[in-house]
């Protein structure tokens, strides 16, 4: 069984968007983690771990709108203007919506903690913050989606090229094999 035939397994798409997502939320817990420590206030590898893994998952989650935007619009040489207004919309959305959805999170990850600010308060400092990562990630998203479905229609170029090639081959071959059958039975 080769790779790509994996790939295509119902399952295995959502596996492998999942793994990635982790691998990136695991790989800033431990970021966070260690520069805690250094900066003399340590938190706990579970709190490192909570604090980044939300992060990462509503972007994951918040991938899904976004990729299919990407294969919804694409750039084209002719038409890239209609996109590009859609994806900037859609990329100050997407850092609005990944800020509300933390806040959020947030709120319920420390409920047993006292509230000390509004909901308001923490989505206005949050996204001051965050917005220009926030606006980059949206961008990376639609990015690989854009590589990817560039790569997938390569691909299927040259399986129609490789298609067409056999095909002349075929059609040379049943010439010649014309060619010879008269003169063979003449010769005969």
């Amino acid at each position: 069984m080769t790779v790509s035939r994996i790939i295509r397994g119902p399952w295995t798409k959502w596996v492998l968007l999942f793994g990635f997502w982790t691998l990136i939320g695991l790989s800033f817990a431990r970021q966070f983690y260690a520069s805690s420590a250094g900066a003399g206030s340590p938190v706990s590898w579970r709190q490192a771990l909570n604090h980044s893994l939300a992060d990462w998952y509503l972007f994951a989650l918040l991938s899904l709108p976004a990729m299919w935007l990407a294969q919804r619009f694409v750039f084209a040489r002719s038409n890239w203007l209609v996109p590009a207004a859609l994806h900037l919309s859609a990329g100050a959305l997407f850092s609005m919506s990944w800020t509300v959805l933390r806040v959020a999170v947030a709120r319920w990850q420390s409920s047993s903690e006292s509230e000390a600010t509004s909901f308001a308060a923490a989505f206005q400092t949050l996204f001051a913050k965050t917005f220009q990562l926030n606006f980059l990630i949206y961008w990376v998203i639609v990015s690989i989606a854009h590589a990817f479905d560039y790569y997938r229609r390569f691909h299927e170029g040259e399986l129609g090229a490789l298609e067409l090639e056999k095909q002349l081959t075929q059609a040379k071959l049943q010439a010649l094999q014309m060619q010879l059958n008269p003169h063979f039975l003449f010769n005969t």
